[in-house]
C-alpha cells in the first residue's frame, strides 16, 4: 500500500513539474501550478500512515516471533494471489476425519462407553464353587449264616459334596453410577455433534468468502485496467490543456482505489485461505500412540 501512493505521489510531483513549466512558460495560470503542487503534497500523510502501519505489522510480527525485527524477511515485488480451487464437500469430510479436537472427542466418548460397561458388570453375582466326591465300586458282601453265594449282598456307594460363596449387589449402587457416567457419556457425545456442526459452518462461511473475495478480485482487476487507462488518457489530455487538474486527480483517486482495493482483495484471501487451512486440522495433529514427544 505504501508502495502504491508513493508511486501515485510520484505521478502528481511530476504533474505539478508540468504546470510548473507551463506556468513559467506561459501557457497556464498560477492556480492550475498551485493546485497541482497542493495535490502532490495531500498524500504525504496518507504515505507516512502506511509506512507507519507497516512498521507496525512489523513489530508485532517480531513479537509474535519473538525474533529481531531487523531478521525478518523483506517483501519483494508485488503481493499476488494464485487462484486455488477448494471442493467443499471433500475437506469437510477430510477435517472431520483429521481434526485433532473431533478424534479426542470421539476418543473421549469411545472411553465413557467403555467405563460404563464396567461399571455395569457389578450386576452380574460372584459366585465360586467347589465340588468332591467320593465313588465306592460294586463289591460282595458274604453272610456268615449262608453257604449260597445267591444270598450274599452286592453294594456300592458314592459320596457327593459341594461348597459355593455368592455376592449380593448393593441395591442402586451399580445402577447410579452407571447412570452417572451414562451422563457424562451423554455430555462428550453432544460436545463432539456440536464440533462437528460447527466445523461443517465454519467451512462454509469461508468456503462463501472465498467465492465473494474471488469475484471481488475479478471485479477490481477490470475496474484496475480501465482506471489506468483513464489516467494516460486523462494525463495526455492535461498535458495538452484539454483536461482539467481536478479531472487529473479524479482520475488518480479512482487508479488509487482501485489498486489499493486489489491489494486488500489479495491480502484478505490469503487471509481466508489460512483461516481455512486452520479449520480442516492442517496445522494440528493429535497422537494417539501413547507417545510423549
Amino acid at each position: 500500500l505504501e508502495s502504491i501512493r508513493r508511486e501515485q505521489q510520484q505521478r502528481l510531483e511530476e504533474n505539478a513539474t508540468n504546470q510548473k513549466d507551463r506556468y513559467q512558460a506561459g501557457l497556464t495560470d498560477r492556480g492550475a501550478f498551485t493546485s497541482a503542487t497542493v495535490e502532490a503534497r495531500a498524500l504525504d500523510a496518507q504515505v507516512e500512515s502506511a509506512r507507519r502501519a507497516w512498521q507496525q505489522a512489523r513489530l508485532k510480527l517480531a513479537e509474535e516471533m519473538a525474533s529481531g525485527s531487523s531478521s525478518l524477511p523483506v517483501p519483494e515485488g508485488e503481493l499476488r494471489t494464485t487462484p486455488l480451487q477448494v471442493d467443499l464437500d471433500s475437506e469437510t469430510g477430510r477435517a472431520m476425519e483429521q481434526r485433532a479436537d473431533l478424534k479426542l472427542a470421539r476418543l473421549l466418548v469411545r472411553a465413557a462407553n467403555e467405563d460404563r460397561r464396567i461399571i455395569e458388570a457389578g450386576y452380574y453375582p460372584l459366585i465360586a464353587a467347589r465340588m468332591s466326591g467320593d465313588y465306592i465300586p460294586v463289591s460282595g458282601i458274604h453272610r456268615e449264616d449262608s453257604s449260597r453265594r445267591t444270598e450274599d449282598f452286592l453294594s456300592s456307594e458314592v459320596r457327593i459334596g459341594a461348597t459355593y460363596t455368592w455376592r449380593v449387589i448393593d441395591n442402586g449402587k451399580v445402577s447410579g453410577a452407571s447412570q452417572k457416567q451414562e451422563a457424562a457419556r451423554d455430555i462428550n457425545e453432544l460436545t463432539c455433534r456440536k464440533l462437528e456442526i460447527n466445523v461443517r459452518a465454519e467451512l462454509s462461511r469461508i468456503y462463501n468468502d472465498l467465492k465473494a473475495i474471488d469475484a471481488r478480485q475479478e471485479s477490481l482487476s477490470g475496474a484496475s485496467t480501465a482506471a489506468q487507462q483513464g489516467v494516460e488518457l486523462v494525463s495526455q489530455n492535461l498535458a495538452n490543456g484539454l483536461a482539467s487538474q481536478l479531472e487529473y486527480r479524479l482520475s488518480q483517486n479512482g487508479l488509487l482505489q482501485t489498486r489499493s482495493g486489489l491489494l486488500e482483495a489479495a491480502y484478505q484471501r490469503s487471509l481466508a485461505m489460512a483461516e481455512w487451512d486452520r479449520a480442516i486440522g492442517r496445522y494440528f495433529r493429535f497422537s494417539d500412540d501413547g507417545k510423549v514427544p
